[in-house]
């Protein structure tokens, strides 16, 4: 592990329940999606970059990086087509679920597709900071878009 990821292990660590260290995102796409499309080029980035399938294992207290195998971290998937505003819900989902840290032990990325309706969808991101930074979110979006 790097000297930074350390930091952010301590720091998480002194307040596991804390989402200081989420890099939360919340983009709104509009027009055609080819949501399979979109979902398997998000599993090639993930599966082409180790680091996005990073975890950090604690034996005997020591902090260890540890990969998830290829073919994890995958983006999930939620229908908000139902729900009277589903901008506005997705929203207010989103401040919810980036309110929860994510666990050092688990999956350092959270990837959600969300529909809102049938030309537009919303894409939730969140990851640890010691799995990112400012460029590399920048050159992730663009892998992507």
């Amino acid at each position: 592990m790097s000297r930074n990821q350390i930091r952010f292990w301590v720091g998480q660590r002194a307040d596991p329940a804390s989402p200081l260290y989420n890099a939360v995102f919340a983009f709104r796409v509009s027009g055609a999606l080819d949501t399979g499309l979109f979902q398997s080029a998000w599993q090639s980035v993930v599966d082409n970059h180790p680091v996005l399938r990073l975890s950090i294992r604690e034996p005997g207290g020591s902090p260890k990086a540890d990969t998830h195998p290829v073919g994890s971290c995958g983006m999930k998937a939620v229908d908000f087509t139902q729900k009277s505003d589903p901008y506005a819900e997705f929203l207010r989902w989103s401040r919810g679920r980036a309110a929860r840290a994510l666990a050092l032990s688990g999956e350092l990325v959270d990837s959600v597709l969300v529909k809102l309706d049938e030309g537009s969808y919303g894409w939730y991101l969140n990851q640890h900071h010691v799995i990112t930074d400012a460029i590399s979110t920048i050159s992730l979006v663009d892998m992507l878009f």
